[in-house]
């Protein structure tokens, strides 16, 4: 029988069927539109959290500083958007890095990652 411990809880009913009655109190865990798993909200956040810096760095790649840096540069930051992205993990919503990007003849660009 698997058994595994979720904030102190046997969550053994859920492994095991015959376990059911057993215990009850873990059931409502995963059942129905209520339902939650702890190991997925982390995963969903540690690849949002890894999505943004990602796209951040090709940001202060391309205007060629970080933020909050002095000095020349090939533009300049403008704030962030919010970005919806679906993959296999489902659906993440990041931040992604606004910037204007200077060209030789006077103007500017947005840049896009």
């Amino acid at each position: 029988m698997a058994a595994a411990r979720y904030e102190g809880r046997r969550v053994t009913a859920i492994l095991c069927p015959q376990n059911r009655a057993r215990y009850t109190d873990a059931a409502p865990l995963f059942a129905g539109q209520a339902w939650f798993d702890p190991i997925e909200a982390e995963l969903r956040e540690r690849v949002r959290g890894f999505l943004e810096e990602m796209v951040e760095q090709e940001a202060t790649a391309a205007l060629g500083r970080s933020r909050y840096r002095r000095g020349a540069a090939a533009g300049y930051r403008n704030g962030t958007r919010a970005r919806r992205l679906l993959g296999c993990f489902g659906p993440v919503e990041i931040a992604v890095p606004r910037a204007r990007l200077s060209v030789a003849d006077g103007t500017s660009r947005e840049w896009r990652s």
